[in-house]
């Protein structure tokens, strides 16, 4: 778990016979949480079965009331690309735009995406690949001189604005993709000693949560190009319950699998139990029992 989470959560111990929190027979469930099952290939799987699943919030075992597969025939996919126009050079604004448009290329029916730069204006949401490819063309790279603390601030702030957005646009989990400096996007929290951006971190949280948005981040730079980077397994992109593609050449790949993992996952419905209630954000562990395989679910969700 990253440093950020472990600060914000009240995390208890489990014990060995774990408690689990009780339902009243027969409640619906009203707390709804998005997971993607990956093979060990990470190709999104539909046939787990609701025994093989788990869920906890902090140490309590909550009892799962409704599983339902989601498939890209059943309901759309949507995908924003959020396009670094700041922190990044000119050759990889140009992988940048190529990465978008492989993105465009992957659309199926019924998709829709939208593209955002960081410091620009936003298309809306779209199925219509001329408007997107426009769009895309007319990014640039602004190359203006920027503070660290004020990156991750804006960062924040815009994730949390469009997961605000995309709660009232679509039904579903949601991709937010990220094409830039993986540093500023997966790792958004400042140095101690910095501007505190706690407030800000809470609520680009509570509000992807409440969204069923998860961030994606894919950094053009290539192979070997961050060697210090230290993100990716325990960034934002993963405590939202997406992936960061990082030191890798292959970015057609990875805008194939996130729009695979937008529209193959599954809905796990709970009673949202009586729990940590006091904690700013509580921890989430979705767990899959069956051996191989690799859950995408955000880590922490906002106490009722």
């Amino acid at each position: 778990m990253s440093l950020p989470i472990m600060l914000l959560l009240g995390v208890v111990a489990l014990s060995q016979q774990p408690p689990r929190a009780t339902e009243a027979p027969g409640k619906p469930a009203d707390l709804w949480i998005d997971a993607v099952v990956l093979d060990r290939q990470g190709v999104p799987l539909l046939d787990i079965r609701p025994g093989e699943l788990e869920v906890w919030i902090g140490s309590y075992r909550i009892p799962i009331l409704e599983v339902s597969a989601v498939t890209p025939e059943a309901r759309g996919r949507t995908v924003v690309l959020l396009l670094d126009d700041r922190a990044i050079d000119p050759a990889s604004a140009l992988r940048v735009k190529e990465t978008a448009r492989a993105f465009v290329n992957e659309m199926g029916p019924g998709d829709r995406m939208a593209i955002v730069p960081l410091h620009g204006s936003p298309t809306a949401l779209t199925d219509e690949r001329a408007r997107l490819l426009q769009a895309i063309s007319s990014y640039s790279v602004q190359g203006l001189p920027f503070r660290i603390e004020d990156a991750g601030a804006h960062v924040l702030q815009t994730v949390a604005r469009l997961s605000r957005a995309l709660a009232e646009e679509a039904p579903g989990r949601k991709a937010l993709v990220a094409l830039g400096a993986g540093w500023m996007f997966d790792t958004p929290l400042p140095p101690p000693g910095l501007r505190d951006l706690r407030s800000e971190w809470l609520e680009a949280m509570r509000a992807t949560a409440a969204a069923h948005v998860s961030l994606y981040i894919v950094d053009p730079a290539g192979l070997g190009m961050r060697p210090g980077f230290t993100g990716g397994r325990n960034g934002f992109a993963r405590e939202t319950g997406g992936h960061a593609f990082l030191n890798t050449n292959d970015l057609h790949g990875a805008a194939a699998r996130v729009w695979q993992e937008a529209g193959s996952y599954y809905l796990i419905g709970v009673s949202n139990p009586a729990v940590h209630r006091s904690a700013e954000l509580r921890e989430l562990d979705v767990r899959v029992l069956r051996k191989g395989t690799t859950v995408r679910a955000r880590r922490a969700i906002p106490a009722p």
